[in-house]
C-alpha cells in the first residue's frame, strides 16, 4: 500500500474547511450531519465503494440516490441551505473518488423555489437591551461589532498590536490571515466602543488579545483555528436573547435576531451615510478594498467620524454629530496647518540654498 491508495480522511477534509473560515466550516461540518442523518445505518464506506464503480455519464443509481438526498434535505431545511449542504455533500464525493456530471445532475435533480422572507433588523433600542445585559468584555465586544461592521471571528482574533491607540478616530487592523477572503482591511472604534475596550484591556500586553484571555502564541503566518471560541460566543449570545423574550423566527427555524445583526446594522448605516461601496469595504467584502485604501488616510478618517453618531448605541445621535462635526474641522484645520509647516520647511531650504 502507498500513500496514493488513501482517499483524505473526514477530519483532513473538514480541517481544510475551517482552514478556510469559521463559517465555511461550520457549514460543510452540518452537511455532513445532515447526511449522515439520512444514511442512518448505512454502511457509508460501502455505499462510496459502490458509487465509485457508477459511470457518470451512462449510470443511473448514484443521481437516483442523489435527488433522494436533495428531497430530505428540501423537505427538513429552507431551500437556499440544502442547495448549499448538497454542494457540500458533492465537494466530500469529489474528495473519495465520487463523481456527478453537472449537466446530468441539473437535469436529473431540481430544488423548489425559495420562499423569499424580509430579514428582520436589529433596532437601536434592541441593541441597547442585549449590550445593557452582557458582562463587560461583550459590552466591548458588541459595541465594537456594532461600530465596526467586522465579523464576530475577525474580533476574537483581534490582538492588542492591531490597535493604534494614538490616533483618531482609533483604528484596528484585521490581518488577511485570519479573513474569510485572505485581505487586510481595517475598522474603527467610536468613542462609545473605544471606552468599553479600554475598560477590558488595562494590563494587556501587545500579544494578548483583545476581547478575551485566552493564549494563542503569535505568528503573523499562522492562521488562529479556534473555532470552539466562536461557538461559545453563539452559546453566550443565545442566552441573551432568550433572557429577553427575542424568540421570533424565520419560517426555516432560524432566529430573526441573531449576532450576525450587528454586521447588518452597521452596514445598513455604512451605506446610507458613505454609500454601498464604503459599506462593504468597511465589512471586508475584497472586491471593494482597493478602492477605499487608494482614498486618502484624513479622507478615510472623516467618513467613519461623519459615520460615527449613527454607530453610538448609547448617546442621542444629534449630540454626537455635533462633536463629530467639530472634530472633523479640527482635523481639517491640523491638516491644513501641517501642509503649511510642509510648505515653509521647503521655503527655508531653498532659502538656504540661494535658490530664492
Amino acid at each position: 500500500m502507498t500513500m496514493l491508495d488513501n482517499y483524505i480522511s473526514f477530519e483532513e477534509w473538514l480541517q481544510k474547511k475551517y482552514s478556510m473560515s469559521y463559517s465555511t466550516g461550520n457549514s460543510s461540518h452540518c452537511a455532513i450531519k445532515k447526511y449522515r442523518e439520512f444514511l442512518g445505518n448505512e454502511n457509508e464506506e460501502i455505499l462510496l465503494d459502490e458509487m465509485r464503480k457508477e459511470d457518470p455519464f451512462r449510470g443511473a443509481k448514484n443521481y437516483t440516490f442523489a435527488n433522494r438526498l436533495v428531497n430530505y434535505f428540501c423537505d427538513a431545511l429552507d431551500v437556499a441551505t440544502a442547495k448549499n449542504y448538497f454542494n457540500w455533500i458533492k465537494d466530500w464525493w469529489r474528495s473519495q473518488g465520487v463523481y456527478l456530471e453537472e449537466k446530468r445532475l441539473k437535469s436529473e435533480i431540481s430544488f423548489p423555489k425559495k420562499l423569499k422572507e424580509n430579514l428582520e433588523p436589529l433596532s437601536l433600542a434592541e441593541i441597547q437591551q442585549i449590550v445593557s445585559n452582557a458582562d463587560q468584555k461583550r459590552k466591548a465586544l458588541y459595541l465594537t461589532l456594532v461600530c465596526s461592521g467586522k465579523r464576530i471571528s475577525e474580533l476574537m482574533y483581534l490582538r492588542m498590536r492591531d490597535v493604534d491607540f494614538d490616533v483618531n478616530p482609533v483604528r484596528f487592523k484585521i490581518r488577511a490571515i485570519n479573513t474569510k477572503a485572505r485581505q487586510e482591511h481595517e475598522g474603527y472604534f467610536s468613542a462609545e466602543a473605544l471606552a468599553a475596550v479600554k475598560r477590558i484591556t488595562k494590563d494587556k500586553s501587545d500579544d494578548d488579545f483583545v476581547f478575551h484571555n485566552r493564549k494563542v502564541p503569535y505568528d503573523p503566518k499562522k492562521p488562529i483555528f479556534q473555532r470552539e471560541w466562536i461557538i461559545n460566543e453563539m452559546k453566550y449570545f443565545k442566552r441573551i436573547r432568550e433572557k429577553l423574550g427575542f424568540n421570533e423566527k424565520y419560517l426555516t427555524g432560524r432566529s430573526t435576531k441573531t449576532i450576525h445583526n450587528f454586521r447588518s446594522f452597521f452596514f445598513t448605516w455604512a451605506s446610507l451615510e458613505n454609500g454601498d461601496g464604503y459599506g462593504h469595504a468597511m465589512t471586508g467584502h475584497s472586491a471593494y478594498l482597493g478602492q477605499y485604501f487608494r482614498l486618502e488616510r484624513s479622507v478615510r478618517d472623516e467618513k467613519y467620524l461623519k459615520l460615527e453618531p449613527r454607530l453610538t448605541v448609547f448617546e442621542s445621535p444629534k449630540n454626537i454629530e455635533k462633536i463629530k462635526k467639530l472634530e472633523i474641522e479640527n482635523k481639517k484645520i491640523e491638516d491644513v496647518e501641517r501642509k503649511l509647516r510642509e510648505y515653509d520647511a521647503v521655503m527655508q531650504r531653498l532659502k538656504a540654498q540661494g535658490l530664492l
